[in-house]
């Protein structure tokens, strides 16, 4: 029996995962490590951390599994991306630690490049929308500028799973095209790094790794990286991705006519197609994933974030834990659909794909005195599900529809919350059993195309168990219909107004 090993490296942990040739889930170990913040915005993680993390978490889940090493085919990566790590020439560390995606001091670098390319241009180039500070580019310009003489030593800048993969196999110099697409300084049409961005911030391209095909097999592991990890010399280790995607690609995004949403501290909307879906009117975040494939999202920066926080302060009245919860679906289900007039609008983090700036902030509109509890819950649900349903609006204009949605992250638990997307979106809404493993499951199936397990993501997408379907009413999909663009007037005004109270 051969087995398949996926490792899902998110913000705060490692979950390892075994599977078998067949998608089935057989063991997990997670372990966790930290983050350490500066007061101007900065956010970092040692290195040293993950490794330790990819070494007892290996060792463990190999122990829970009650298999031998030498039958695992294939090794495999979904991290976080975006991280920053410079290294010499030899892969030594020049850093203790590693910038990682959610450090926010770029702000003056993100505007400077800004200035130099306009944000239509920019987008046209990159297909990226995220806010300024959170793009490599601006982070990669701030260290030019505050950390010269590291940069002047950088062989190359890695990310987390470049750097999991140096520790295993001794090699380095690659990413995958997700990765290097995601950094906002790769020109997704041409596919190569843009010249006239890195002119721009004066960046030579000779410190960027070489993009490839997350199905790469980057090396093998070497003697030193098994007594460690606990893994058979000589496994391959295929590339990977970044975590976003390994779930998208888990979760069956790879298969035609499929869209994935996910509710999490965020929450995302995402499909695959043969070209952008994006342009200047509809900036959706596009990234290219090889294969002459593109992976397209829609964002709400605040999901279970905003929906977390309504019911911490104003749902006092609920109790405390999973009564918490199940109390206030049940005082939203009371609510119609469309919440009888009440918006709430979750731009705790600077809004959405579509509309999204420092100044924007949440908002409850609409308000009367006959409203309660449960219209506010509803609407907080229905906030980040507007969200969203602009990313499938967008998905359907630009020619790929779907019939079907995998749902995957800590809100998908939520059968209101996955119901109110079904009809909002007008299509069927699938749970995955062991919706906890998606990434490390999409970690494990580029390991297997990649090792040759399997001839391509179209043999395996399908093996997906569904834990339940949620079929749309279309009736309520065509009120949500005909709010949606008040939900559009809404942002338009409420993102003209902050910026003159603020």
């Amino acid at each position: 029996m051969e087995y398949i090993l996926g490792h899902d490296f998110g913000s705060s942990g490692d979950k390892a995962c075994i599977f078998d040739r067949g998608g089935r889930f057989i063991a997990e170990s997670y372990y966790t490590y930290k983050t350490d913040f500066s007061s101007d915005g900065g956010a970092f993680q040692k290195p040293s951390d993950w490794w330790k993390a990819m070494c007892v978490s290996t060792k463990e889940v190999i122990e829970k599994a009650k298999i031998h090493a030498s039958q695992i085919a294939a090794v495999s990566f979904g991290t976080q991306g975006n991280a920053l790590l410079p290294v010499g020439k030899g892969g030594e560390l020049l850093k203790e630690k590693a910038v990682i995606w959610m450090d926010s001091r770029s702000v003056k670098e993100a505007a400077q490049i800004e200035g130099q390319i306009p944000k239509e241009r920019y987008y046209a180039i990159t297909g990226n929308a995220f806010e300024g500070s959170m793009r490599p580019s601006a982070k990669l310009l701030y260290m030019k500028k505050h950390e010269t003489e590291i940069l002047k030593k950088t062989w190359k800048i890695i990310g987390a799973k470049e750097f999991l993969i140096l520790k295993l196999t001794g090699k380095f110099g690659f990413t995958d095209y997700g990765d290097a697409s995601g950094s906002c300084l790769f020109d997704i049409h041409r596919k190569e790094y843009s010249s006239e961005i890195l002119d721009a911030i004066g960046v030579p391209k000779s410190i960027l790794l070489e993009p490839c095909d997350c199905t790469e097999v980057a090396g093998a592991v070497t003697e030193e990286a098994a007594a460690a990890t606990g893994l058979s010399a000589g496994t391959p280790v295929v590339l990977g991705t970044w975590d976003n995607f390994a779930c998208a690609t888990g979760a069956g995004v790879r298969k035609k006519g499929t869209y994935v949403s996910y509710l999490g501290t965020a929450g995302w909307l995402g499909v695959d197609s043969d070209a952008p879906l994006g342009d200047e009117k509809a900036k959706l975040n596009v990234v290219y994933v090889g294969r002459g494939e593109y992976h397209n999202s829609a964002h709400s920066h605040a999901a279970c974030m905003s929906y977390d926080w309504v019911l911490q302060h104003m749902g006092g009245s609920l109790g405390e834990g999973e009564d918490k919860f199940r109390k206030a679906v049940g005082l939203a289900e009371k609510a119609p659909a469309g919440s009888e007039g009440v918006y709430f609008i979750p731009a705790m983090l600077k809004g959405n794909t579509f509309y999204q700036a420092s100044h924007l902030k949440g908002s409850f509109l609409g308000l009367r005195p006959e409203h309660h509890l449960g219209n506010l819950i509803r609407a907080a649900m229905e906030g980040v599900g507007y969200d969203l349903m602009l990313g499938a609006d967008t998905f359907q204009r630009k020619g790929a529809p779907a019939k079907e949605s995998a749902i995957i992250g800590g809100g998908a638990r939520n059968d209101l919350w996955v119901q109110i997307l079904a009809d909002m979106f007008g299509i069927t809404m699938n749970r995955p059993a062991n919706m906890q493993h998606v990434g490390a499951w999409g970690a494990a199936m580029i390991a297997g195309v990649g090792a040759g397990l399997y001839s391509g993501f179209e043999e395996i997408s399908g093996k997906l168990a569904l834990e339940e379907k949620f079929a749309p009413d279309m009736e309520v999909h065509v009120v949500y219909q005909k709010k949606l663009p008040g939900v559009i007037r809404i942002y338009e005004t409420l993102m003209d107004l902050y910026s003159k109270i603020d």
